[in-house]
């Protein structure tokens, strides 16, 4: 399972907005985990229906990639002012694309007055043992969002132009509905005031494993520690030893590291989780053991014209219980196995070649292809029928064993 925390529920809400005191048209003020939900398609296009109308003034609050997406939504929409606040600098910074051993600075942190490198700083992690002590260094090694330069440069234009205005070490103090004007008036940290018609929040999510839908259900079947909404997996990536369920991304930051949500920690995890399912394999073979005994099947006549090479239910090999017989029959027209009696045993055919049908006086009835594996219990007694249905020979084997309640 790969994903993160993307539901309504771990949206991430600024304080500001649990203090707005007036009630407001819902739409007016969304997080991005509702406006992701949109798509553009050709029916919404022909009812005219969008994220903002056009002329509206739009604030979009944070400084990571998908503030920078949905500034541009705004600007494709017919927005005619664009206010992008964030608390920070704007930071500009490329996909984590490479592996873990080329993630040298991308987590360099000053620890005590030293830096340490990234590498260095995942080797830290992964010799720390507490989970509580993992995620506060997960904490500190998340230098927050960034954009791409490429999502930047489509921005650009409007930024010179001044359709969008960024403001950086910014963040809203209050925000008032203005019912008369059907607008918001807000006062910010720099000490402007912004009145305009919507607000986007870009402020992230917070991970909860508690408010997704179907982690709730495992954890109700498989209880596992939580600590501050990150679940507690194994090392191997398994949500636990009894549950064969594993976890990738954001899920996974307590054993991964803080790239876990970065393609290198994808391809960390990737090869934890191969591993494990490799190690499981491996236990499901069967140990080898050396052979005890060659028995020779020796070929007799059973049925009417049919014949058989039987190997377990010779008189050498008569101390199987409860196996009872074990035979290679080849049978070909006219010949067969017409009405004879089972009772007490279960009887195990599968076919390798041709086609077989069988029939028991209860009225169960069938055809037998190559591939095909029937087992057929006779407990206080049936009469059974097995004849070819084509000229070609049927081929396959048979094994009866002893019901233990029909002794």
């Amino acid at each position: 399972m790969a994903t993160g925390p993307t539901r309504a529920q771990m949206a991430n809400i600024p304080a500001w907005v649990q203090n707005i005191g007036e009630s407001y048209p819902e739409e007016s003020l969304q997080h991005t985990v509702h406006l992701m939900h949109w798509q553009p398609n050709s029916q919404q296009k022909l009812k005219g229906e969008n994220l903002c109308e056009a002329g509206q003034r739009i604030m979009v609050v944070g400084g990571g990639l998908t503030s920078a997406h949905v500034v541009s939504v705004a600007l494709q929409q017919g927005a005619s002012h664009v206010t992008w606040v964030m608390r920070k600098h704007l930071q500009l910074k490329q996909f984590d694309v490479g592996d873990v051993e080329s993630l040298v600075g991308r987590y360099s942190h000053v620890e005590h007055g030293i830096k340490m490198d990234g590498q260095a700083y995942l080797r830290q992690f992964y010799n720390e043992r507490s989970l509580h002590k993992r995620l506060a260094m997960i904490g500190q090694a998340r230098k927050g969002g960034a954009v791409t330069p490429e999502a930047y440069i489509q921005l650009q234009p409007f930024i010179l132009s001044g359709q969008v205005e960024v403001k950086t070490y910014c963040q809203v103090h209050e925000a008032r509905w203005c019912y008369k004007n059907q607008a918001w008036s807000l006062s910010l940290s720099t000490g402007d005031c912004w009145t305009g018609d919507k607000i986007w929040l870009a402020t992230g999510c917070k991970l909860d494993v508690n408010q997704d839908p179907l982690l709730t259900e495992v954890m109700k079947e498989f209880p596992v520690q939580v600590l501050d909404g990150w679940p507690c997996i194994t090392e191997s990536l398994k949500w636990s030893e009894g549950c064969p369920l594993y976890l990738m991304g954001q899920y996974a930051a307590l054993q991964i590291g803080p790239h876990a949500v970065n393609l290198a920690g994808g391809q960390a995890a990737s090869m934890r989780i191969t591993e494990d399912i490799l190690r499981c394999l491996r236990k499901l073979k069967m140990d080898v053991r050396k052979v005890k005994k060659i028995v020779l099947s020796v070929e007799q006549a059973e049925g009417v014209g049919a014949r058989v090479r039987r190997s377990i239910g010779r008189p050498e090999l008569r101390n199987l219980d409860p196996f009872l017989m074990l035979d290679e029959f080849k049978v070909s027209k006219p010949a067969g196995f017409p009405d004879h009696p089972h009772r007490g045993f279960e009887t195990v055919t599968y076919v390798l070649q041709g086609s077989t049908a069988h029939e028991d006086f209860c009225g169960h009835s069938g055809v037998l292809q190559p591939g095909d594996l029937q087992w057929m219990t006779a407990g206080r007694g049936v009469m059974h029928a097995e004849m070819p249905v084509s000229d070609e020979p049927v081929v396959g084997l048979a094994a009866v064993g002893e019901l233990v309640k029909a002794r």
